[in-house]
């Protein structure tokens, strides 16, 4: 296992200055460890070589039939859900992500339901307002980086 060089920025004071300085800081971070993905990263294909379960390769799909077959079973129904209800989480930059499906057991889900970070950025505004002026909300929602269409799901 090779170890992953990164460091996590952090600062004590919670403003709205200090909130951007977090974020270009971040940016930096997510930069390097990029780079080390892409140096680390092994030669060959990326998904399963298991053609049931992703799209096989379009040089072999041309070649071999079972390839194709499988291609266009995976196009044109796309995966089995099993049926039941499932939530999984997942982190995205601004946060946690989560995704709820109901699934009747047919290939797409019954209901699909997207809880995205920016709801969760958006209700600190009154603890983060309190006490301050009309001119520093402008800085406190330009810190806090949430995203509207976000809110919509």
């Amino acid at each position: 296992m090779t170890a992953w060089n990164f460091d996590i920025p952090t600062y004590s004071q919670c403003d709205s200055f200090n909130r951007f300085r977090m974020r270009v800081d971040e940016c930096y971070e997510s930069l390097r460890i990029i780079e080390q993905v892409v140096e680390k990263m092994p030669k060959g294909r990326y998904v399963t070589d298991d053609y049931r379960y992703g799209v096989p390769d379009r040089k072999k799909m041309l070649t071999d039939i079972e390839s194709l077959i499988h291609h266009f079973i995976n196009v044109t129904r796309g995966p089995k859900i099993p049926k039941g209800e499932s939530y999984v989480a997942c982190e995205v930059p601004r946060g946690e992500q989560g995704y709820y499906l109901i699934s009747d057991g047919l290939g797409v889900s019954y209901r699909t339901r997207v809880k995205g970070p920016s709801f969760t950025i958006v209700q600190m505004f009154p603890m983060l307002a309190k006490g301050c002026n009309i001119s520093d909300l402008i800085a406190i929602l330009g810190s806090s980086d949430y995203t509207l269409p976000d809110l919509d799901r």
